[in-house]
């Protein structure tokens, strides 16, 4: 198909006015027909989108009234009208002035009444044009109404054009309140539905609670059946239609550039207007997707503020047809709601700022009530035994008053090393991450813990892919805490025991997991493992030394490094902890 000839290349028809609106220029069309005793009155409209569109067609033939609706760009009618004569808001331009280029684009875009040819300077010939400008205070044109056919045959005089203008400046004149008042309406009513939206921006809610607040104005606004947003990419509530995941990200995009274009996508059953660089694919998926669900016309609305894209509303509407004073207004409603958006953005990062600085508050306070106790045990078992240092010469008493401040001393490093580890962690959050492969991990982890697990008579086995598993993280961080799990395992397991690791790749996820044969956490216990400086309350657990940081440790850094960890856990049984990382690409 010739470019030129794709229905992506027209301009969109019948976007003008409600049936009302044109109802009540056909009636002034008749009345300048009547009054001016010729048998033809059309009006023009230019459109927001520069475009002129026959809005009202009296007295024409079929073929005449097939126009209406149509629309034809302005620069079509500048050639003829350049080579006119003007009488006040009138312009005459007689056949025989017309330019081979004017008489071409006339024909392609107007109609050419069946009229007997004549070489009679004073008859009317089929290719002659009257035609009045309609234009507003500002002298901005606003639309054009024709003057074709007279009754009599005969072109007017030039007295009689001159007093054209004077004889109809009522006509004119309602015309020009006509066009305008069909734009105000519009504006009116999409602005105010948005205010309305707007007034529902409460500081004790967010986004969401903006957006459910503001549905039913901005519905009642818009006439629409159905309507959604889209925030950063996601609908905030169900699609319309079951929009599939592809045809979402095809409005995104679009929706994005009429942002920038101050346009409004129109999708309709058989076009998609608004977005001249929609590919012809996307286009064809848009309609097709319309014209499954009854040929109800699907809008999108870009919203932002300033020069920040927010998202779009997302409607359909069946009951009247989108107009282009709709998206002339809805473009500034765009601008209210985008600003509204931004604000409840704000008030949720506020929020969540309030919630986070309460929590981090809860927590100093228990972090510094726990450290209280952690330190108080040990130093109270140092003052008692450094008391019986002084007190007695005995050398048994030395011998358990100096084993008892080794432990003491012992339990106070491993606190003191792992606080500071805690603060580490802490501290590197946005330290840059670099490919990393864990079968080396793995292995170094097993030589680490190998001594502590043949004295305790444990086997340390694992098995690791022939491939590289690589993932982007922090070497000696990922080898930190994954000699933390495995020093655990060995720590909760008895003589005979087995503490295996394994690593190994599905798809893009990495799976790595540490499997013992120990003494298992209860289900309570699971709930709060990671929480600091929490100790198990089985009996057995707590006569083994820990700090109780060592898997708090363990899940920051792991989270860190874009990773999760879980645990599933029986009591008498064992515990697998399985910690997961995003795969990487390896040559």
């Amino acid at each position: 198909m010739d470019q030129d000839a794709s229905p992506r290349s027209r301009p969109r028809s019948n976007t003008w006015g409600a049936p009302s609106d044109r109802e009540a220029l056909l009636v002034i069309a008749e009345d300048v027909r009547a009054r001016t005793g010729f048998a033809v009155c059309a009006i023009e409209v230019l459109r927001a989108d520069g475009m002129l569109e026959f809005v009202a067609i009296a007295g024409s033939a079929a073929t005449g009234r097939a126009l209406l609706g149509t629309a034809s760009p302005l620069a079509a009618m500048t050639p003829a009208l350049r080579l006119g004569a003007i009488y006040g808001d009138f312009t005459f331009v007689a056949t025989e002035w017309l330019t081979s280029h004017a008489k071409a684009l006339l024909a392609e875009y107007g109609h050419i009444p069946d009229l007997p040819d004549s070489s009679d300077v004073h008859r009317w010939r089929a290719e002659d044009m009257l035609v009045a400008s309609i234009r507003d205070d500002r002298g901005d044109l606003r639309g054009f109404l024709y003057l074709d056919e007279p009754l009599d045959g005969l072109r007017r005089t030039d007295r009689q054009l001159s007093e054209l203008t004077s004889d109809l400046a009522l006509p004119l004149r309602a015309l020009l309140t006509a066009f305008e008042r069909e734009e105000l309406a519009h504006r009116a009513r999409l602005l105010s539905a948005a205010g309305e939206a707007v007034r529902r921006l409460s500081s004790r809610g967010g986004v969401s609670a903006f957006l459910d607040a503001a549905r039913p104005y901005l519905t009642a606004g818009l006439r629409a059946d159905e309507l959604v947003f889209r925030l950063d990419n996601q609908t905030i509530s169900e699609n319309i239609g079951d929009l599939p995941q592809s045809l979402l990200a095809v409005i995104d995009r679009s929706a994005r550039r009429c942002w920038e274009w101050g346009a409004v996508l129109i999708v309709e059953s058989q076009e998609v207007w608004g977005d001249p660089s929609l590919s012809l694919a996307d286009a064809t998926a848009l309609s097709a997707h319309v014209a499954a669900r009854a040929n109800r016309p699907m809008i999108v609305l870009p919203i932002g503020a300033a020069d920040e894209f927010v998202g779009a509303v997302l409607f359909t509407r069946g009951s009247s047809r989108w107009t282009g004073g709709e998206s002339v207004a809805a473009t500034d409603m765009g601008q209210d709601l985008g600003r509204a958006v931004q604000l409840a953005h704000a008030l949720d990062r506020e929020q969540e700022l309030i919630e986070e600085l309460r929590r981090v508050d809860r927590l100093r306070n228990e972090f510094a009530r726990t450290v209280s106790h952690e330190l108080k045990n040990p130093l109270t078992l140092l003052s008692s035994y450094v008391e019986v240092l002084q007190d007695g010469p005995h050398l048994q008493s030395q011998e358990t008053a100096l084993d008892a401040i080794a432990r003491g001393t012992l339990r106070l490093e491993r606190l003191l090393n792992d606080l500071g580890t805690l603060s580490s962690v802490v501290q590197e959050a946005g330290a840059p991450l670099v490919p990393v492969n864990l079968n080396s991990t793995v292995r170094d982890a097993v030589e680490l813990n190998l001594a502590a697990a043949t004295r305790r008579g444990i086997a340390l086995t694992s098995e690791v892919p022939k491939a590289a598993t690589v993932v982007s993280g922090d070497a000696q961080a990922l080898l930190d805490a994954l000699h933390n799990l495995v020093s655990n395992a060995v720590k909760y397991s008895d003589a005979g025991g087995v503490v295996h690791l394994s690593l190994s790749r599905d798809g893009e996820q990495v799976s790595l997991q540490c499997r013992d044969e120990g003494l298992g956490i209860s289900e309570a216990d699971q709930r709060k493992l990671f929480t600091d400086f929490f100790r198990s309350t089985n009996v057995e657990a707590l006569r083994r030394p820990g700090t109780g940081l060592g898997l708090p440790i363990v899940r920051r850094t792991v989270e860190r490094l874009g990773g999760q960890i879980d645990v599933s856990s029986r009591l008498g049984v064992g515990t697998t902890f399985t910690v997961t990382f995003p795969a990487m690409a390896t040559a």
